[in-house]
């Protein structure tokens, strides 16, 4: 005679197989966006590094006082 329902521990072998499914589904998404997001961060340099990078100038006398305070007054207000 066939076997229908639910008996027997068909549920949890159904279950096991669905969480080996969507589980690394899950993680290959979460992965891929993470990663996406990641790029994004890194394409726009930030403010502190060209910040730093005007405070150099200035400290190996490439720029004077008056630029070197335009240039970080400048970089604050793009922030």
């Amino acid at each position: 005679m066939w076997h229908y329902g639910w008996g027997g521990g068909d549920w949890l072998w159904m279950l096991f197989m669905m969480a080996v499914v969507w589980i690394p589904l899950a993680a290959l998404v979460a992965w891929f966006v993470r990663g996406a997001m990641g790029q994004l961060r890194h394409d726009h340099p930030s403010s502190p590094d060209a910040v730093e990078t005007a405070r150099q100038a200035y400290a190996r006398d490439e720029m004077t006082r008056e630029t070197f305070l335009q240039t970080i007054e400048d970089l604050r207000a793009h922030r």
